[in-house]
């Protein structure tokens, strides 16, 4: 299986005493298939609070220390901190590499062990100096070049001029196949041993200025050397190295987003931005260590500083830096010091209108530059698509919510927010976009919604520090039914590798004129673009059959999730099948769930093979896959199809058909209900005889108030083809039994 690995950076603990903490940046590679390796100790709202009062108390640093005189082949001792035991402990290290203002130290154990050599010392003499990556700004220009002159100089704290750089096994409790910390700047070696901490005394302290690299896994690995992705990480760490020379007390938001651009300007790749756009409902500027919300947080700031980057040159990036103001200030007085009339204000709202139209044609401030996010989109918190609709929530400050609206007729908007909100309307059909229509007086009214415009998206903006409730009330004449067609919720059982494959499931019609809306699908893991294929005919027994497509810009999310294909036009009548495939272009992995059983209606195509029932592939020897993919469909039906607002039982058998089954066009009989509340249901096939043929349902179901489907195929439990003749479904729901004759002709 492919690991894709991706930076992971945490403030963690790294010095107790007095039962008191300090604590120090760090940045590990996390696989994004395993769990995050966390240290055991995390940054609280109380501590931070500490760790600022006293960095505010700490006294300028004294000159006491030895001006040392290191050559090659020197040797010397260093603390490092083991995050697994959560204690500092001493190695001894020997200068491997020294050049211009670089002195490059290796742990004397990593070198006897071969982690590391001297190509790996020469590599980063020259990645750090003379040379970096082909997509960095300036590829014939080292990592500390590039840094010095887009953000400023290191701190020279201990007087030598030099940085240095300790190659050493981060012991943070890796296994294979796990995370691991790549590497951390650590501010306690900025102050003096024996300083007194409001009380308490420093000590762990190498008086240097001084990064760490982890050698394993970080270099070495598996027999191979590898360095990309550590020096991404030496990239994001200099940099706060940088920041800490002008501003010790810098905000999180800004200090771990001027981190993640400098790895970017280096040359190495920028952050997948997947957890924000997912959930822009953060506050820009709150910051939270926790996992795993703090990686969202960092998807969130490197995209934010990103975005200053693109449209405002690293000039702008450098005030920022070295602006004696922290936070909002600091990027307000960066503006003014670079003449740039606008604030932090505004470019909130035209950054919120890039990752809502990403439309650079239209405005530049409106969109992406870079190939990578021209893509790229926020996702809706809701979409209103049956009338009268509502929504609510307590929005954090500085965040955007975006809410869809669509399937209606003639719009009526009321709002309920603080006036330091913000409202604006994006229009859409398919030929044109009006962008960016202010709410004024929080009510607007629109009788072209569905005649002109198929969906119009409501940007909800906070701009104030404060979180507060809005609410929205939206009336429309509704045009469709909305229904879901769902073959599994939840977390998968398994999940199975599909480089390269198409993973396909039968979706059937339940009436009339219905429209495919969306398809929704777990990705467990992905690297790439994703392919929607719907297919015209019945994808089984069918090498290539004719299909229409719409790429999805993959942005590597794991978890749900759904794509709108509206815009396809796909239309089926009831008991016609969507045919409908994922195809991972690149590779990953697919959602698939061991229940419901025999569902018969899930495909797997491999690469130069037909379409061929799941149940062909096993796991393991003997283990067949006879659940489904996990996949789920969302149609438009037309309006009268639409179920009673009341439902007058618990269970409610609204159909079954065809009966007798199969006919032509559909060899597969359909069940349609609807449950009034979630409770066990038990459903299954039964001969004259009594005898049970298959099981179609036993489980929990908790999907209340929609229409739900099941479906028999005339197959038995060992998927053979039963007999023609008189069958019972049985169905119980709690108290409620119901029994309905079956027939199956051949």
């Amino acid at each position: 299986m492919k690991i894709n690995y991706f930076f992971c950076n945490l403030l963690v603990v790294l010095l107790f005493f007095l039962n008191n903490y300090l604590f120090a940046q760090v940045n590990g590679f996390y696989s994004n298939e395993t769990t995050c390796g966390t240290p055991t100790n995390q940054l609280t709202p109380k501590n931070l609070e500490l760790l600022n009062k006293r960095t505010a108390e700490l006294p300028e640093p004294m000159r006491h220390f030895k001006n040392y005189s290191f050559k090659i082949g020197n040797s010397s001792t260093f603390y490092v901190y083991d995050f697994d035991k959560e204690k500092y402990v001493q190695i001894s290290a020997t200068l491997r590499g020294a050049e211009l203002n670089i002195n490059v130290w290796v742990e004397d154990t990593e070198w006897n062990n071969n982690h590391v050599n001297a190509t790996v010392v020469q590599t980063f003499l020259q990645n750090l100096l003379h040379t970096t990556p082909t997509g960095s700004i300036a590829p014939n220009q080292g990592i500390l070049t590039i840094i010095h002159e887009s953000f400023g100089m290191p701190p020279n704290f201990d007087g030598d001029g030099i940085t240095d750089f300790l190659i050493t096994d981060i012991k943070d409790g890796w296994s294979e196949g796990g995370g691991f910390i790549g590497g951390y700047f650590n501010p306690i070696d900025q102050y003096i041993n024996g300083t007194s901490v409001g009380g308490a005394i420093v000590s762990g302290s190498n008086e240097r200025d001084l990064l760490y690299i982890d050698s394993y896994p970080g270099i070495y690995h598996a027999g191979t050397y590898r360095y990309e992705n550590v020096l991404g990480t030496l990239s994001h760490e200099y940099q706060h190295l940088v920041q800490f020379h002008y501003d010790k007390d810098e905000h999180s938001f800004v200090n771990e987003g001027l981190s993640e651009l400098s790895s970017f300007l280096c040359g190495y790749d920028l952050r997948n931005p997947s957890g924000y756009l997912f959930d822009t409902g953060k506050d820009l500027t709150r910051w939270t260590n926790t996992l795993p919300e703090a990686l969202d947080h960092y998807s969130k700031v490197a995209l934010w500083t990103y975005y200053l980057f693109e449209k405002f040159s690293v000039n702008l990036i450098r005030e920022m830096a070295q602006s004696s103001q922290s936070g909002i200030s600091g990027i307000n007085d960066a503006f003014q010091k670079q003449g740039i009339s606008t604030n932090f204000d505004t470019i909130l709202l035209n950054f919120f209108s890039a990752i809502t139209l990403n439309n650079t044609p239209m405005n530049d401030l409106y969109g992406f530059n870079l190939t990578q996010l021209q893509d790229l989109h926020a996702v809706p918190a809701n979409i209103l698509n049956s009338f009268p609709s509502g929504f609510s929530k307590n929005q954090e400050a500085y965040s955007l919510q975006l809410l869809s609206l669509e399937n209606g007729d003639s719009l009526n908007l009321q709002i309920n927010a603080p006036a330091s909100f913000k409202f604006y309307l994006n229009k859409t059909r398919e030929d044109s976009t009006e962008p960016l229509i202010p709410v004024s007086g929080f009510s607007i009214d629109d009788p072209l919604f569905g005649q002109i415009w198929q969906k119009e998206e409501l940007m909800v903006i906070n701009s104030s520090p404060n979180a507060a409730n809005f609410s929205v009330t939206a009336q429309a004449k509704q045009k469709f039914h909305i229904g879901d067609i769902s073959y599994n919720q939840g977390e998968p059982n398994i999940n199975i590798l599909s480089q390269g494959n198409i993973n396909a499931n039968q979706f059937v019609a339940p009436f009339d004129s219905c429209v495919l809306k969306s398809v929704s699908f777990y990705n467990s893991s992905s690297s790439g673009m994703i392919r929607i294929n719907v297919y015209s005919t019945n994808i089984s027994g069918s090498i290539n059959p004719p299909k229409v497509t719409k790429n999805f810009a993959n942005i590597l999310q794991s978890g749900w999730v759904e794509i709108d294909l509206q815009d396809l036009q796909i239309i089926r009548h009831k008991g016609k099948t969507f045919d409908i495939g994922i195809e991972y272009v690149v590779d990953g992995a697919m959602g698939y769930a061991s229940s419901p059983k025999d569902l018969g209606r899930s495909f797997l195509k491999q690469p130069g093979f037909s379409f061929l029932p799941l149940s062909n592939f096993e796991v393991t020897s003997g283990n067949k896959l006879t659940g489904v993919w996990m996949m789920n469909m969302t149609y438009l039906a037309p309006l009268h199809n639409k179920p009673a607002s009341s439902l007058p039982e618990s269970f409610v058998l609204r159909s079954l058909s065809p009966n007798p089954f199969p006919i032509p066009g559909n060899p597969t009989v359909i069940i349609e209900f609807i449950i009034q509340q979630p409770g066990n249901m038990n459903a299954a096939i039964y001969n004259v005889l009594g005898q049970k043929v298959i099981t179609l349902f036993d489980s929990w179901e908790a999907r209340a108030g929609q229409i739900l489907f099941l479906y028999w195929d005339g197959k038995n439990r060992n998927s053979l083809e039963v007999a023609s003749g008189t069958y019972f479904l049985n169905i119980k729901f709690g108290s409620t039994v119901i029994n309905k004759k079956i027939i199956f002709i051949r």
